[in-house]
């Protein structure tokens, strides 16, 4: 994918006008870096050693600032943030690898549980990504680079959302599937997680209605103010997000693929949805319908395999 990514660079800042080529090739040598410290970051997740795994991002944060910063003062624009992230992911990288440790060699898995495993946490991270990234390519891809700019404003913040509720997930993932086979104990975990999720949501989306406009002339400029009235629908498509991925993600834990399958169908509905609106208003609450439903019909799904199981 990195070669393929450094090779296409040309082509890909065409189609989606991205200023700078190199910027995505950088970005691409940067893919096998992403994937090694994702694995020793999952090995910290299964251990429940969350203090190092706080470590890791504490690291990545904090090395990715200071390089962007450095770099684009010193002139490199897009450039400077393409080598920043590369730096950050290396930094990354070397944290988590240490904070893993040596590790004691195990039986392999069978190739057929492997395949089972890594098949559909493929299918539902490719999901995650089409949902929380398709928006802002199709955006800039249809629209005005100013529009495109407006919508990016929108989605930075919604995605702030986004990223606050992998924390929940980083630590109920290990939990439900060490819970697997204890659904008393797997129901109170999935409430617990819903339940802090739908609180931050309520209040993120009841702030960004109210305080959209300060936000943004806050965290960016009055020429944005355009984006103030997409963000509460956005915020509340991306919360919707939030606990979608949840629910498919314990699912994943417990070795069902049901609703990874919903979350799919929700990625496809999404994208048709987009592709078939005309105005930026239209685009974000394309999202809140598809979220909605998607989130809904897994809600649904969950109560029929209860159902199921209390007869059994």
């Amino acid at each position: 994918v990195a070669v393929l990514v450094a090779a296409m660079s040309p082509q890909i800042a065409e189609a989606f006008n991205v200023e700078s080529a190199a910027a995505l090739a950088i970005f691409g040598c940067g893919i096998p870096l992403h994937l090694s410290q994702a694995v020793d970051r999952g090995v910290l997740q299964g251990r429940l050693a969350f203090r190092r795994l706080a470590m890791s991002f504490i690291v990545e944060m904090a090395v990715r600032l200071a390089a962007s910063v450095a770099l684009v003062a010193a002139g490199f624009g897009l450039l400077g943030v393409a080598v920043a992230l590369w730096l950050s992911l290396l930094a990354a990288l070397v944290a988590a690898r240490w904070a893993v440790g040596p590790m004691s060699t195990a039986p392999a898995a069978r190739p057929a549980q492997l395949r089972s495993v890594v098949g559909a946490t493929t299918v539902l991270l490719v999901a995650q990504i089409t949902i929380s990234h398709g928006d802002l390519l199709l955006v800039k891809q249809r629209f005005s680079p100013a529009e495109a700019g407006t919508y990016a404003v929108v989605a930075l913040l919604g995605r702030a959302v986004f990223t606050i509720s992998w924390s929940v997930v980083t630590a109920t993932f290990p939990a439900g599937a060490q819970l697997a086979n204890d659904p008393i104990a797997l129901r109170s975990v999935i409430r617990g997680g819903v339940g802090v999720l739908a609180t931050g949501g309520m209040l993120a989306i009841v702030g960004s209605w109210l305080l959209a406009d300060r936000v943004i002339a806050v965290l960016f400029a009055d020429a944005y103010r355009d984006a103030a009235p997409l963000l509460g629908a956005y915020v509340l498509a991306t919360v919707l997000l939030t606990l979608a991925n949840f629910l498919a993600i314990i699912d994943l834990a417990r070795g069902c693929h049901r609703r990874t399958a919903l979350l799919v169908a929700g990625a496809i509905v999404q994208t048709a949805l987009i592709l078939t609106s005309d105005t930026l208003d239209g685009v974000v609450w394309a999202q809140v319908a598809a979220m909605a439903a998607t989130l809904t019909l897994m809600t649904v799904s969950g109560s029929g395999q209860r159902s199921l199981a209390h007869v059994a």
